[in-house]
């Protein structure tokens, strides 16, 4: 659960991302990582 939790925060800020009021970091996150291919679909 941490190991999760710091990986999320540690590539947020790795990528600059900041949590917005229409997409979720997750999303975000995602999206700068997959694209917007099938695996973001998946993701």
């Amino acid at each position: 659960m941490y190991t999760l939790f710091g990986g999320v925060t540690l590539l947020s800020y790795g990528f600059g991302l900041m949590p917005r009021q229409n997409e979720t970091l997750l999303s975000q996150l995602g999206r700068a990582v997959f694209g917007q291919g099938p695996l973001y679909y998946l993701l």
